[in-house]
């Protein structure tokens, strides 16, 4: 693995890379946590993940876990921080012009979000990349919210359709259905691309895969 990263790293200062773009979320994580003797424990903590990647090729950069916030510095110049000692490490803070991320608010702030902050900590100004993706995803939410109702939580829904969520693989084919009409054509992917799907994947496949045929039979 170090061999690997020594590679890829040599790639990286060899790319022509004008800036850079990074996400993260909160994952369950193994780490030792230490008592009050000292001694460490392994425990589950919830820790930030923030993977970076180079524009315009997208390549693979690295990924930081930002240090925990003491008050009153905020999450979002901790995340900074954790992104601009990785670029600092693969020489990219002067030819860093573009930063990249999606539109949440600890992201854009103009003050004290995190693009803010690197832009500071670079010292010059960059041009926002931001998500559209991620920005056009709110005005579906609102209408499903106001369709079938908020969710409970990270799991559950309170509507009657979300609530039949659950049991869809249970439920009886509908010959009946009329699909969608437009959409990219189905790929078919071979096994082992079938097999490390995550459930929420298989579940998307089943239903194109659904409709495909019933479109094939007519």
């Amino acid at each position: 693995m170090k061999s690997a990263r020594a590679k890829d790293k040599e790639k990286i200062k060899d790319s022509e890379i004008i800036g850079i773009s990074f996400d993260g979320r909160k994952d369950l994580t193994r780490a030792l946590i230490p008592d009050s003797t000292g001694k460490l424990h392994p425990r589950i903590i919830k820790e930030q993940h923030i993977s970076v990647t180079a524009e315009p090729s997208g390549r693979y950069v690295g990924h930081v876990t930002p240090e925990e916030p003491v008050h009153p510095v905020k999450p979002a110049m901790k995340e900074a921080e954790a992104v601009y000692h990785l670029m600092q490490q693969n020489d990219l803070t002067e030819s860093c012009m573009i930063l990249g991320g999606d539109s949440t608010v600890s992201n854009t702030g103009w003050k004290g979000g995190a693009i803010a902050n690197l832009e500071k900590l670079l010292g010059h100004k960059c041009h926002w990349c931001i998500c559209m993706l991620h920005t056009n995803e709110l005005p579906f939410r609102h209408l499903i919210v106001g369709i079938d109702g908020a969710t409970t939580s990270n799991v559950a829904f309170s509507g009657p359709i979300g609530k039949l969520l659950g049991s869809v693989n249970e439920m009886e084919y509908q010959p009946e259905f009329k699909a969608l009409p437009g959409g990219e054509d189905l790929i078919i992917l071979p096994k082992i691309v079938l097999d490390n799907m995550s459930t929420d994947q298989q579940l998307c496949n089943a239903v194109k895969m659904a409709v495909f045929h019933q479109i094939s039979e007519k």
